[in-house]
Protein backbone atom coordinates (compact mmCIF):
# COMPACT_ATOMS: atom_id res chain seq x y z
CA UNK A 1 0.00 0.00 0.00
CA UNK A 2 2.80 2.11 1.08
CA UNK A 3 4.04 1.93 -2.03
CA UNK A 4 0.75 2.95 -4.01
CA UNK A 5 0.92 6.49 -2.26
CA UNK A 6 4.55 7.09 -3.50
CA UNK A 7 4.18 6.74 -6.57
CA UNK A 8 1.15 8.46 -6.88
CA UNK A 9 2.48 11.69 -5.01
CA UNK A 10 5.42 11.37 -7.14
CA UNK A 11 3.04 11.58 -10.58
CA UNK A 12 1.44 14.16 -8.86
CA UNK A 13 4.41 15.89 -8.47
CA UNK A 14 5.41 15.54 -12.49
CA UNK A 15 2.35 16.40 -13.43
CA UNK A 16 3.06 19.64 -12.33
CA UNK A 17 6.67 19.90 -13.51
CA UNK A 18 4.77 19.27 -17.11
CA UNK A 19 2.43 21.79 -16.95
CA UNK A 20 4.84 24.72 -15.28
CA UNK A 21 8.78 23.24 -15.88
CA UNK A 22 10.62 26.29 -14.52
CA UNK A 23 8.72 26.86 -11.14
CA UNK A 24 10.04 23.59 -9.86
CA UNK A 25 13.19 22.89 -8.12
CA UNK A 26 15.03 19.70 -9.47
CA UNK A 27 15.90 16.92 -6.63
CA UNK A 28 19.56 17.44 -7.03
CA UNK A 29 19.62 21.00 -5.58
CA UNK A 30 19.81 23.16 -9.14
CA UNK A 31 17.14 25.42 -9.78
CA UNK A 32 16.58 28.43 -12.11
CA UNK A 33 17.34 31.62 -10.14
CA UNK A 34 14.48 34.16 -9.39
CA UNK A 35 14.27 37.85 -10.76
CA UNK A 36 15.38 38.51 -7.49
CA UNK A 37 18.18 37.44 -7.21
CA UNK A 38 19.05 38.56 -10.02
CA UNK A 39 18.30 42.13 -9.64
CA UNK A 40 18.54 43.53 -5.77
CA UNK A 41 15.83 46.28 -6.85
CA UNK A 42 12.05 44.67 -7.29
CA UNK A 43 8.24 45.77 -7.21
CA UNK A 44 5.92 45.89 -4.65
CA UNK A 45 4.22 43.53 -7.45
CA UNK A 46 7.24 40.65 -7.01
CA UNK A 47 7.17 40.81 -3.86
CA UNK A 48 3.76 40.03 -3.29
CA UNK A 49 4.48 37.46 -6.14
CA UNK A 50 6.83 35.93 -3.91
CA UNK A 51 4.80 35.93 -0.58
CA UNK A 52 2.02 34.36 -2.52
CA UNK A 53 4.39 31.81 -4.14
CA UNK A 54 5.95 31.20 -1.06
CA UNK A 55 2.57 30.96 1.09
CA UNK A 56 1.35 27.84 -1.98
CA UNK A 57 4.59 26.04 -1.15
CA UNK A 58 3.97 26.49 2.52
CA UNK A 59 0.48 24.60 1.96
CA UNK A 60 1.87 22.22 -0.46
CA UNK A 61 4.46 21.04 2.42
CA UNK A 62 1.85 20.92 4.90
CA UNK A 63 -0.81 18.57 2.40
CA UNK A 64 2.13 16.04 2.07
CA UNK A 65 3.07 16.35 5.93
CA UNK A 66 -0.27 15.42 6.29
CA UNK A 67 -0.29 12.26 3.95
CA UNK A 68 2.91 11.21 5.73
CA UNK A 69 1.32 11.03 8.54
CA UNK A 70 -1.53 9.21 7.03
CA UNK A 71 0.31 6.55 5.66
CA UNK A 72 2.50 5.88 8.62
CA UNK A 73 -0.87 5.83 10.36
CA UNK A 74 -2.24 3.02 7.77
CA UNK A 75 0.89 1.08 8.23
CA UNK A 76 0.67 0.83 11.55
CA UNK A 77 -3.26 -0.22 11.99
CA UNK A 78 -2.31 -2.69 8.63
CA UNK A 79 0.79 -4.21 10.71
CA UNK A 80 -1.35 -4.57 13.99
CA UNK A 81 -3.91 -6.71 11.68
CA UNK A 82 -1.35 -8.60 9.63
CA UNK A 83 0.22 -9.81 13.08
CA UNK A 84 -3.51 -10.28 14.99
CA UNK A 85 -3.82 -12.68 11.56
CA UNK A 86 -1.13 -14.30 11.98
CA UNK A 87 -1.44 -15.44 15.66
Amino acid sequence: MRAASISGAGQHSADRRIHNPKKFTMNNGTSEAPATARNPRTTTDELDTLKRELMKAEVRLAKARATVVSAEIDIKVLSTRLKAHAR
